[in-house]
């Protein structure tokens, strides 16, 4: 091609298409009566609902009109089959569509199936009424709809395209589901020029993949002005090419739905899932490559941003006023929790997670809104200026897609915290969290490692959750009307701190493990200490659960905070159980009554170990008039595999079953 001398464009024209092992591995059939007519799902009964399949086609097709002569096209087509009325709600369904020249709607076409009372099939469209479009944010705009004439038996059909000019980014695709997918498959058809690396998450054994080759020719006409003699003319070139199209698919049959069970993973870590991360695009007339990317390579790029190193590393700031201050403290703990606090009272957190630096920072400390990352930007300025060797650090947060640690990517990462250096720990710190300490990150920031961006040297670092800690001690004695009257010191560190905040403050009754709730006497306090990560609460209590059988009187020890129900109830586990957190719970019990009484029964101590992972003790002793009792749950994990769930639930068992023992009282004669 000749070299653009003044004004120029290329605009490209496609000839033809030839495919020469062209093969689709699923064509969708017209709905039957045997669709209408079906029960159950084969490979799970109990489903109220299931997908007959749901299949996508990725495509980056040649176009003329658009810049670089590509687009992408994701065509989806599904269909559900409502088995109970209670799954009706499919009805409603939405996807997203990003705003402005990113991304288009081309198409949408939903039909529902019915068999009407002379048994044959009734096909009933949606209306555009019935199609909504709601604004999400400035780059998101969600895409509602809602099915006609849903009723128990009904087919549901739904087809939609959307067309991306991003080429840099293919969509990903889920496989699983709420409810069974008979079938799932995606295709990429991806040209020559674009090489991308496939990532799949965990495919099952019986995963079907396949490829195939296809060509595609076009012609493109380059356009030139030159200047010759005085004379401005146009010159066309006329240039043919062809291309191979790869096609790639990917299929997964007879999935079940996700199964609802308490602690149990986020479901993006839960999906199987396919996604392409672009290594490079070699097109005649342009090129982009990513061939070489690694953690350095991304670093850097970050730190020559403009949007993130450049503003962390601009406009430094109180330095003097911050090596004066630091003087003022013990320890670099102390002082970097009040830089922590500082920047809490002076900041103010949107409640958005972004790796963007938009603001000044400056802005940030004078109290404009600003994201997660210009939050924590200035409190790695703060403590950068202190005299600190602190980085920053790149995070997922919960509930997000866990970044690929076998591919260099920015994926999932959505949140920046400050790494400190100090002695041969490295302390992370988050003033975006109401309880922040050195060292302590709130349950969100705990996603899979922190990327450490390290100028010259970027690292993976290992982010386990922090222990958290709850410890009661009930103190309490029997008076002379057989009621129980005493007090609670209850204290709460790390994580169940942060679970202690979403409670009701004023009101003790909340944080009770039973309907059998006390009466609150008086001396109530909450009291939060965020430089700590912890909560404590106090106050004094009435009580008059006490059975009275006979001449004795029994109850249980732990009273209100007596663990009744088990958590992992079902006999199978089809999924991990995943705690957030490692924990603790200790409940300390000190019960003293009057010597006109004697001892009739006592819980015994009790123990069960789980390895090095769980463990339950109940530790019991007494004397003529008091009984002491400490109940100990451990869990020093925070992830337990499917095959560990018969001995967790038998440790749960265990306690509940010590919890119910009961103190057994009499009067001496």
């Amino acid at each position: 091609m000749k070299p653009i001398k003044f004004l120029s464009f290329i605009f490209l024209i496609l000839i033809s298409s030839n495919s020469f092992s062209q093969q689709k591995y699923f064509e969708p059939k017209p709905v039957t009566e045997a669709d209408l007519k079906l029960k159950v799902c084969d490979f799970d009964s109990s489903a109220q609902a299931m997908y007959l399949f749901d299949v996508a086609n990725i495509h980056i097709d040649f176009d003329e009109s658009v810049s670089l002569g590509f687009k992408i096209v994701f065509d989806r087509k599904y269909r559900i089959k409502i088995f109970k009325k209670e799954s009706s709600d499919l009805a409603n369904g939405s996807f997203l569509i990003h705003n402005g020249d990113k991304e288009k709607l081309l198409k949408i076409k939903a039909f529902t199936y019915n068999l009407d009372n002379n048994g044959k099939i009734e096909k009933t469209e949606i209306n555009k009424q019935s199609i909504f479009y709601e604004n999400i944010s400035d780059d998101l705009t969600k895409v509602k709809y809602t099915l006609p004439k849903v009723l128990e038996g009904s087919v549901l059909e739904v087809s939609y395209s959307i067309v991306s000019y991003d080429l840099t980014s293919l969509k990903s695709w889920i496989f699983n589901d709420n409810i069974p997918v008979k079938y799932s498959e995606v295709v990429y058809d991806i040209p020559e020029y674009f090489t991308f690396k496939p990532m799949t998450t965990n495919f099952p054994t019986n995963s079907i993949k396949s490829n195939w080759l296809s060509n595609q020719s076009a012609s493109f006409v380059s356009k030139e002005r030159e200047l010759i003699g005085g004379v401005t003319g146009t010159s066309f070139n006329f240039s043919n090419f062809s291309f191979i199209v790869k096609s790639e698919l990917y299929a997964v049959n007879n999935i079940k739905g996700f199964t609802k069970e308490l602690y149990t993973l986020p479901r993006n870590d839960l999906n199987i899932k396919i996604s392409q991360e672009l290594v490079y695009i070699r097109l005649p007339w342009y090129t982009l490559d990513r061939a070489n990317k690694s953690w350095f390579s991304l670093s850097t790029a970050l730190w020559d941003s403009e949007k993130f190193g450049k503003k962390l590393t601009s406009s430094p700031m109180l330095k003097k006023e911050l090596l004066s201050l630091k003087s003022n403290f013990e320890d670099s703990i102390q002082f970097l929790t009040f830089l922590i606090e500082t920047v809490q009272k002076k900041a103010k957190w949107n409640n958005e997670y972004s790796l963007s630096i938009d603001k000044d920072l400056r802005q940030v400390l004078t109290g404009e809104q600003a994201y997660s990352a210009e939050v924590n930007g200035l409190l790695y300025q703060l403590v950068k200026e202190a005299g600190y060797t602190v980085y920053p650090g790149l995070v997922s947060t919960f509930g997000r897609e866990k970044p690929n640690l076998f591919n260099s990517s920015l994926r999932g990462f959505d949140h920046m915290i400050c790494l400190v250096v100090s002695g041969n720990e490295l302390l992370t710190l988050d003033a975006c969290s109401p309880f922040s300490k050195p060292g302590f990150l709130p349950k969100l920031d705990y996603n899979g490692e922190v990327l450490a961006l390290v100028p010259s040297n970027p690292v993976l670092v290992q982010n386990n959750p922090t222990k958290s800690k709850e410890i009661i001690i009930l103190n309490y004695a029997l008076e002379a009307d057989e009621t129980i009257k005493g007090d609670v010191n209850a204290f709460y560190m790390n994580a169940e701190a942060e679970t202690r905040m979403k409670f009701d403050k004023t009101n003790p009754n909340h944080q009770l493990k039973s309907n059998d709730i006390p009466a609150v006497t008086s001396e109530f306090s909450f009291e939060v200490s965020p430089a700590k990560a912890s909560v404590s609460e106090k106050y004094k209590f009435s009580w008059a659960g006490i059975d009275k059988i006979g001449e004795e009187m029994r109850f249980k020890p732990f009273l209100f905070y007596a663990q009744e129900s088990n958590p992992f109830l079902p006999t199978e586990r089809y999924t991990p159980i995943f705690l957030s957190n490692p924990f603790s719970e200790t409940i300390k019990v000190i019960f003293n009554f009057p010597s006109n009484y004697e001892i009739v029964s006592v819980p015994k101590s009790s123990s069960v170990v789980l390895d090095e992972l769980a463990k339950f003790k109940l530790v019991v002793s007494s004397d003529e008039t008091s009984i002491q009792l400490m109940s100990e749950l451990n869990f020093n994990e925070y992830y337990f595999e499917v095959a560990d769930y018969a001995s967790i639930k038998k440790l749960m068992d265990e306690m509940i079953r010590k919890h119910a023992d009961e103190i057994v009282l009499r009067k001496k004669k």
